[in-house]
């Protein structure tokens, strides 16, 4: 949350370079083969927004079937689909159609989004920031590597991967680290070095099969993005 976690004044966010940094590192993947690489972005999701759907879903939902049990006991007991409680009720039944809706839209925000990188072709296929997301495809080229630093009021430290678009500013949050920063610059040389098509496969566990791979750099020759 954005009142819990605040900008790290004292470490300013970092442009990364299109160079190897660390050791190669990557998060739980999806799909990764010599193609493509597909991970989920959890923290792309509108949580608040869609907390607020589902929690306002609800509240009409109970609020309404409530209203519908003590009509049907205050006329003897009626069975539920008697016709006069359609019209009883009226208001009852649209908030019960207004939360389905919201049920609906909430499902679907909270769908799970995914950010693939197709190394053939040099593209990236991503989802945009909204409600029900579009999904778009770019040059990786065109995005920019960000290393931004948080601090929650506790004085815990976090940092996230972002991918920048570098003409519209959109970001995309691929990777959050809490204390130890230092794997997130190991990510982004994976997928710099994954991202070049011609060029030999990150040596990774996943790609351990593939004949052409390079163990990228050690760690003595790294450098400290802390």
């Amino acid at each position: 949350m954005s009142i819990f976690w605040l900008k790290n004044k004292k470490l300013k966010d970092t442009t990364l370079p299109y160079t190897l940094l660390r050791p190669f590192w990557h998060p739980e993947y999806i799909t990764l083969n010599d193609s493509i690489y597909v991970v989920s972005l959890p923290s792309n999701k509108p949580r608040l927004i869609s907390f607020i759907f589902l929690i306002t879903s609800l509240t009409l939902l109970i609020f309404s079937l409530f209203n519908l049990y003590i009509y049907s006991k205050s006329h003897n007991n009626i069975d539920i689909t008697n016709k006069l409680i359609y019209t009883d009720n009226i208001y009852e039944l649209i908030f019960i159609g207004i939360s389905i809706t919201l049920i609906y839209s909430f499902l679907k925000m909270t769908k799970n989004r995914t950010i693939s990188f197709m190394r053939a072709t040099h593209e990236i296929n991503y989802p945009c920031k909204k409600l029900f997301p579009k999904y778009l495809c770019a040059n990786f080229d065109d995005f920019s590597g960000i290393i931004s630093h948080q601090k929650s009021i506790t004085g815990r430290r976090r940092a996230h991967l972002i991918l920048r678009h570098n003409d519209t500013g959109e970001d995309i949050t691929l990777s959050t680290l809490y204390d130890n920063h230092q794997p997130l610059a190991g990510y982004w040389s994976f997928i710099v070095q994954y991202m070049k098509p011609s060029a030999p496969l990150p040596k990774v566990p996943a790609l351990a099969d593939y004949s052409l791979t390079t163990q990228g750099i050690i760690h003595e020759k790294t450098i400290d993005y802390t």
